[in-house]
């Protein structure tokens, strides 16, 4: 996994070096934080992908902490979506949202939205899985050229806006997508691109690294089917993963310690585990019913799944608590 380097005792700006080469000087000063806190403690967030499980997840989690009077800030979320009808986006507006109509693929519509309300903050996230169009018609069909244009598009809305810190979610081992020098896994590359784009732009910034989510195992591409797990890597390969939830937690801690966690890069994992132990625990939290792991045939595995992609999350970065199935022991892996 990539990672960088702690900060030394003492020093006020951003993160210090990264042995992925993305680290870098120090992107503010003490006067930076001086001047934040002296300002009105109500402050203007937007969120990308808020009806989307991370920025839905980062959304809630700062109007949750908005509402704690010791809390540092007092949150305003303004939610963007390419759809305000759509029914997904009621629920954000009954929770106190300002929902505004903007597109990741037009970089027009993020300018426009970022003008008009001039945000301190800005949580980020790309998708290489839809297009201008919606969803690439086939299920894990990428479009990382796409996701590198989002990152040029927020990047420069950002930048014009004068937004105070952004908190772009990336993907652990974005730095490490050939690990094994047999072709690099393009999402983790591409990732790791726009994690260049936000280091180099020059805004105050921040980088969250989920690892796999527990929650696409719900979904109908890949997810549980009644009785058995799914087992795309072959038996014994540890995988890390974590709750979309969590990732809200992250990016308010981030948001809200701006003197701890600007310039600075997390990784974070809820658990290592694999398809095998899944089925266990189900079966022992299912009363004893006898759940298994549905693997494909190994030739399949080698075809679609490269080796690098079984090496994406083996390597652990620690524990925090995590919603789906097991109570794990507050920390993480920072850098």
């Amino acid at each position: 996994m990539a990672s960088c380097e702690p900060r030394e005792e003492g020093s006020t700006g951003g993160g210090g070096s990264c042995s992925s080469g993305v680290g870098g000087p120090s992107v503010v000063g003490d006067g930076y934080y001086t001047d934040m806190m002296k300002k009105d403690n109500e402050k203007t967030c937007i969120v990308m992908g808020s009806t989307g499980r991370q920025g839905g997840a980062v959304l809630r989690a700062l109007l949750e902490k908005g509402r704690d009077p010791a809390g540092p800030f007092v949150w305003r979320i303004v939610a963007l979506t390419r759809d305000p009808s759509q029914a997904s986006v009621q629920p954000l507006r009954d929770i106190g949202c300002i929902i505004e109509k903007a597109d990741s693929n037009d970089g027009a519509s993020l300018e426009a939205v970022l003008h008009k309300y001039k945000p301190y903050a800005m949580f980020c996230v790309t998708n290489p899985f839809t297009s201008r169009w919606g969803s690439l018609s086939r299920p894990g069909s990428t479009n990382t050229e796409l996701e590198y244009q989002q990152g040029l598009n927020f990047v420069a809305a950002a930048k014009a806006a004068g937004v105070q810190h952004i908190v772009y979610s990336s993907v652990a081992s974005a730095h490490d997508s050939d690990p094994d020098g047999k072709g690099a896994v393009e999402v983790l590359a591409t990732k790791a691109r726009v994690e260049t784009l936000v280091v180099e732009s020059g805004i105050p910034y921040s980088v969250v690294c989920p690892t796999g989510f527990f929650e696409m195992l719900l979904s109908n591409f890949a997810g549980l089917k009644q009785g058995s797990v799914p087992g795309l890597l072959r038996e014994g390969v540890q995988v890390q993963m974590m709750s979309y939830h969590d990732v809200g937690f992250f990016v308010r801690m981030m948001l809200e310690d701006p003197r701890e966690w600007l310039g600075r890069r997390l990784e974070v994992a809820g658990d290592v585990t694999n398809s095998w132990a899944m089925a266990e625990t189900l079966s022992r939290l299912r009363g004893g019913e006898k759940w298994t792991v549905r693997s494909p045939p190994e030739f399949l595995l080698k075809l679609f799944i490269p080796k690098a992609l079984n090496r994406m999350y083996v390597s652990a970065s620690g524990h925090h608590p995590f919603s789906l199935f097991f109570p794990c022991t507050l920390g993480c892996h920072h850098t």
